[in-house]
């Protein structure tokens, strides 16, 4: 009975061991070859502040506020500036030119638990732009760091711009399995681009097969079929600013799996996609864009540098414009620059400028 059930353990553990290897974003790793060369040179690592310990750094502040940790410094023209990150989440700060524009930069990561993956990261960079303004914009990515340091922060076509590495993992249109997806951006002037085709030695997206062992080698799909993954660039916030026209509230009843099941011939990512679309509040703008709020936005306040952040609406009763900053632009038709992403055809809210006038 007792070996019994040490077999059973034993395979127990054997079959979760199988399990965590084949969730590891490293069980393919579309730089392995170049990854030493490629890292990026971020200079000095340092501390994180204490909740009565703020830390000055070559002109920022880094200070424990409610909410998370407040970065402040000061614009070209002499102007001050502090936003707070989503959370306290603070193992690393750099500073450092990110995107080689002359103004130094600043970024705050830190990393979560796992369950059965490998651990979350999230960084939280501030980037200024030729005029020392900041523009935040935070991502999550997962446990892409050895002993050596982190290899999600790469140099990979060796111009100085800094890269990051985004693996994340969703569904697909052509089969059921999940897959990893590995995304590339690049600061540019103060702004992350995603970067789409060759670029140094891999050409991204990249794809790799979520199952209960490693799959060497990179997925292909047919276009249109590939996985889901979410656009976090903010390269948009570049183009001219547009007006907000209308909020329109949350659909009641909301719509959930049960009640609206996938379409014929519709696969998992596309359903996936329709459903977060239909199921969350919308915003229109004045140039014909009618995209869904259903994660959090980023909201840059242009007056003084204040920053916020809403979510969508997640319990019966509340409402979007209830976002004061964002009613408030809405009501008055404040220019604002809006960066969207449209995943599977579905058009979504990800960051928010509002020109104050």
């Amino acid at each position: 009975m007792i070996r019994a059930k040490g077999f059973s353990f034993g395979v127990a553990l054997i079959v979760l061991g199988a399990s965590l290897r084949a969730q590891d974003p490293k069980c393919f790793n579309p730089w392995r070859a170049e990854q030493r060369a490629a890292r990026a040179n971020l200079g000095p690592v340092y501390r994180c502040p204490g909740e009565a310990d703020p830390v000055s750094i070559q002109g920022f502040e880094f200070r424990w506020a409610k909410g998370g940790i407040e970065i402040s410094s000061r614009d070209r023209s002499g102007r001050q500036w502090s936003m707070v990150s989503p959370s306290h989440a603070c193992h690393e700060i750099w500073v450092r030119d990110f995107d080689r524009n002359g103004q130094l930069d600043a970024l705050v990561s830190g990393y979560s638990g796992a369950a059965g993956i490998r651990p979350e990261t999230v960084h939280y960079f501030v980037l200024r732009d030729s005029l020392g303004q900041p523009i935040p914009w935070r991502v999550y990515t997962y446990g892409l760091f050895e002993d050596e340091g982190r290899t999600d922060l790469l140099d990979l076509n060796k111009d100085g711009r800094l890269e990051v590495l985004v693996a994340s993992y969703g569904n697909s249109d052509v089969d059921e399995y999940n897959y990893w997806t590995y995304e590339l951006y690049e600061a540019r002037n103060g702004l992350w681009h995603l970067v789409q085709g060759q670029h140094g030695p891999v050409s991204y997206p990249v794809y790799s097969k979520f199952t209960f062992r490693c799959h060497n080698g990179a997925a292909s799909f047919p276009e249109g079929k590939e996985p889901q993954q979410d656009n976090h660039a903010n390269e948009q916030f570049a183009s001219s600013p547009v007006t907000i026209r209308r909020i329109e509230p949350e659909p009641r009843p909301r719509a959930n799996y049960s009640t609206s099941p996938a379409r014929k011939g519709e696969g998992n990512a596309t359903y996936y996609a329709r459903l977060a679309f239909e199921t969350a509040p919308k915003m229109v703008f004045s140039d014909g864009r009618r995209c869904a709020v259903a994660w959090t936005v980023d909201v840059l306040h242009s007056r003084g540098g204040v920053r916020s952040w809403f979510e969508p609406p997640t319990t019966p009763g509340e409402k979007l414009e209830d976002a004061p900053l964002v009613r408030e632009a809405q009501s008055k038709q404040w220019p604002v620059r809006v960066a969207t992403s449209v995943e599977k055809g579905y058009c979504f809210v990800r960051h928010l400028w509002i020109e104050q006038p």
